[in-house]
């Protein structure tokens, strides 16, 4: 049994992946991947999900640059942000119970988390930017189901099977 969900992009690229097991340990031993989070919390069991997904084309964009939410975390901005941020408000649109990051934050920022807390953020940049921008084309969306407290595992996948 899950005990919450996300709807996310998951972001299969090793040396991101290294960076963030560095700073972000804790996520890495939740399992949770590199990722760009399309809608959290989201619900179990929700239909509908394939035929939307099926819909959409694949998401082309790069992870650019270092930056920070004060406090909470260090991020790699997805550029350019227009379509992933349009993606994120017609899932909420569509699901207008589970409003991004449970309605704490009106205007989604895309991005992927690399490193907790923010004060690790001088560390990130400097061990990130050589890598930077990474691009990608992903195809599809998964569902992350936490199956116990702070353990989460890789659910379905939806593909996008739209054309550009």
């Amino acid at each position: 049994m899950s005990l919450r969900s996300a709807l996310v992009l998951v972001l299969p690229e090793p040396r991101l992946e290294e960076l963030r097991a560095r700073f972000d340990a804790r996520a890495k031993a939740a399992g949770i991947p590199l990722h760009v989070t399309l809608l959290f919390p989201f619900g179990l069991g929700e239909s509908g999900l394939d035929e939307l997904f099926a819909r959409w084309s694949p998401l082309r964009f790069s992870l650019s640059r270092v930056e920070t939410f004060p406090e909470v975390a260090v991020w790699l901005a997805a550029e350019p942000v227009d379509e992933l941020r349009e993606r994120i408000l017609e899932l909420y649109a569509r699901y207008p119970q589970y409003p991004p990051y449970g309605g704490g934050f009106p205007d989604p920022i895309p991005h992927a988390t690399v490193g907790q807390p923010a004060d690790v953020a001088d560390a990130v940049r400097e061990a990130a930017e050589p890598l930077l921008p990474v691009e990608f084309e992903v195809r599809a969306a998964t569902l992350m189901e936490e199956v116990a407290p702070e353990r989460w595992r890789a659910g379905p996948s939806f593909p996008f099977e739209g054309t550009a």
